[in-house]
């Protein structure tokens, strides 16, 4: 199947809780922007399968903001500031 893409490259955004979520989009291409922390506000997007973080100024994460996403096969978090991820912000106390 054809991914659908939404795009927000580019926006000078500095959160994700601008993104609407759209029923069947699994893509989600939020490079090029001024994102400094995630939290859970992507939970919503659990149909994502791919997210394009990549060239923002990422340092931390908060809440584990990727548990939710349980479709997602691809993650680009390239060219940001993160120094470490901690284990739990991808599984819980069960893997």
């Amino acid at each position: 199947p054809k991914k659908k893409l939404l795009k927000y490259k580019g926006l000078n955004l500095l959160t994700l809780k601008s993104v609407v979520y759209v029923p069947g989009y699994t893509w989600l291409n939020a490079s090029y922007n001024l994102l400094c922390y995630l939290d859970t506000t992507i939970g919503h997007l659990r149909n994502l399968t791919t997210l394009d973080l990549s060239s923002n100024s990422l340092e931390y994460f908060t809440n584990r903001p990727f548990s939710e996403l349980c479709q997602l096969e691809t993650l680009n978090l390239s060219k940001n500031l993160i120094k470490t991820i901690p284990h739990q912000d991808f599984f819980d106390g069960n893997s």
